[in-house]
C-alpha cells in the first residue's frame, strides 16, 4: 500500500515540477519576444505612415467602385449612401458613418410612407444607433 502512495506522491511531485518548468519557459519566452517588439517599436514608427498611406488609398478606391452599383434613382437609398460616405470620410469613421447611413434610411423610409417595408432588425439598429449618438462621449 505504501509503495502505491509513494508511487502517487512522486508522479505529483514530478508533474508539479514540469508543469512549472514549463510555465517558466513560456513565460520566459513571451518575456523576451515583448522585449525585442518593444525594443524595435521605434522603428517601426518611423516606416508605418509611409506603408499605411498607400493601403488607405487602395482601400478608399475599392469602397468607391462599390458605389457604381447604388440604385441612385431611389431617391431614399440614394441619401443613406450619399450620408453614409460623407460621415466616413469627414468623421473619420467608417462604423459612423454606417450609422448615420441606417438613420437616414429609416427617417427616409418614414417619410416616404413605406416604413413597413423596413426590416425589424434594422429599426433595431437604427435605435441602438441612435442610442450610440447621443449617448457617446464627445
Amino acid at each position: 500500500f505504501e509503495i502505491f502512495l509513494s508511487l502517487s506522491l512522486s508522479t505529483s511531485i514530478f508533474k508539479s515540477k514540469f508543469s512549472i518548468s514549463r510555465l517558466f519557459i513560456n513565460s520566459s519566452i513571451i518575456f523576451i519576444s515583448l522585449f525585442a517588439i518593444s525594443s524595435l517599436s521605434p522603428l517601426l514608427s518611423l516606416v508605418t505612415y509611409s506603408v499605411t498611406a498607400p493601403a488607405l488609398v487602395v482601400v478608399g478606391i475599392m469602397m468607391a467602385q462599390q458605389l457604381k452599383g447604388i440604385d441612385w434613382d431611389n431617391m431614399i437609398v440614394a441619401a443613406a449612401t450619399f450620408v453614409t460616405v460623407i460621415v466616413m470620410i469627414l468623421g473619420y469613421s467608417i462604423s459612423n458613418g454606417i450609422a448615420a447611413g441606417f438613420i437616414v434610411y429609416a427617417a427616409g423610409m418614414i417619410a416616404g410612407g413605406k416604413a413597413k417595408e423596413v426590416s425589424p432588425i434594422v429599426w433595431v439598429l437604427v435605435v441602438l444607433f441612435i442610442f450610440y449618438f447621443v449617448v457617446a462621449p464627445k
